[in-house]
């Protein structure tokens, strides 16, 4: 909410919006630091602005300057974005003081250690009761994404059940028969040789790797940069054979035994899966486990 009376966003869905802003407009006349409501259905003002429709809201009022603290904190927030750098904001409900952390920093040691810590794993926001009173743990961390090297029959389906996970989907083959818009519609295609297309996109923490090809030298190429990369996971397609067969390949190439074990292969949890679609919901099922069980370690 500005000065001018302009808004973006909503809280509510339309239930509380007028009455929120009415008090943000309030906090910026008056210079108040901050300012946290809250709404119920037993609450007479919960049925004046709209919300009988059960629960209740609480909402964090804060006003933001161009300077100071504020302008640091938000200039540190448009950088994170900008590089796919995690943060999680931990805000006190009772002063507005915020401590930041990043993803590649070590977590402060404290009382609030271990909520940073699940904030990062889960990348859930959360009000906690902190020694000092209530604390809002603020994930922002950047959307998952999901690199499939190989645009094959498997692949389709990966990709199909990906997005509907969340996950923002690209898909790598050097062969245009496979990867066309036909086969993977409304999904980004790089028809490029993994090493390049990779290196131009980058990989994160926040980035799966899978390879489908089941070509060796497509494949190969995709695991190299996902093992130089910090991946949240790396999976390969291809039996026991094959696996034994590629970890000797990339022992050839100076990959440790640490290095290559990160590689899940054959990929995907062991549930018996034949076809192409019970092979990309064990892949599917794999990666959700890694996101979601990776847990960050408190200094």
């Amino acid at each position: 909410v500005g000065r001018d009376g302009k808004f973006l966003g909503s809280v509510s869905g339309g239930c509380v919006e007028a009455e929120v802003i009415a008090e943000s407009e309030e906090i910026l006349a008056s210079g108040a630091r901050c300012k946290t409501l809250e709404y119920g259905i037993a609450d007479e003002t919960a049925w004046q602005v709209g919300l009988p429709c059960g629960g209740s809201i609480q909402v964090y009022l804060e006003r933001i300057v161009n300077s100071g603290a504020d302008a640091v904190a938000v200039d540190r927030l448009l950088k994170a974005r900008a590089k796919r750098e995690g943060l999680v904001v931990a805000t006190s409900m009772k002063d507005g003081k915020r401590v930041i952390v990043g993803d590649s920093e070590a977590i402060p040691a404290g009382p609030l250690a271990e909520h940073f810590q699940r904030a990062f794993g889960t990348g859930e926001s959360k009000m906690i009761e902190g020694p000092d009173g209530r604390v809002f743990m603020h994930a922002l961390l950047p959307a998952p994404r999901l690199v499939i090297v190989g645009a094959t029959h498997i692949g389709q389906v990966v990709a199909e059940l990906a997005g509907m996970v969340d996950l923002d989907v690209t898909i790598i083959d050097p062969r245009t028969a496979f990867a066309s818009a036909g086969r993977f519609p409304d999904k980004k295609l790089i028809t490029e040789w993994p090493g390049a297309a990779i290196t131009s996109m980058g990989l994160d923490r926040y980035t799966a790797v899978v390879v489908l090809a089941h070509v060796a030298n497509i494949d190969d190429e995709g695991l190299v940069e996902a093992l130089k990369a910090p991946c949240f996971y790396i999976g390969a397609l291809g039996s026991n054979r094959n696996q034994s067969k590629r970890r000797e390949r990339l022992k050839g190439l100076s990959f440790s035994d640490a290095d290559i074990d990160r590689i899940s292969g054959p990929i995907g949890l062991d549930i018996g899966a034949v076809t192409p679609a019970e092979i990309a919901v064990s892949i599917i099922g794999e990666i959700i486990g890694a996101r979601r069980t990776k847990r960050r370690k408190a200094a």
